[in-house]
């Protein structure tokens, strides 16, 4: 099998970060994540429970 023999294999990450747009292009240079390389942004509702985490944005990008 000539498929079975190459081994191109593509790798994803994720990040999160808080869900503003200041602190998101903040992570992504901080990353160094250029936008070709982004994948999806999800929105994540934050916990609503005392000292839980507030609304975030979850990164998946490629490597």
């Amino acid at each position: 099998m000539a498929l079975a023999s190459r081994l191109n294999v593509a790798t994803i990450d994720e990040i999160t970060t808080d869900a503003t747009v200041e602190a998101l292009n903040a992570a992504l240079s901080h990353h160094g994540i250029t936008p070709d390389r982004i994948v999806a942004v999800h929105y994540l509702d934050g916990v609503y429970v005392a000292n839980g985490p507030g609304p975030r944005f979850r990164v998946l990008f490629w490597i």
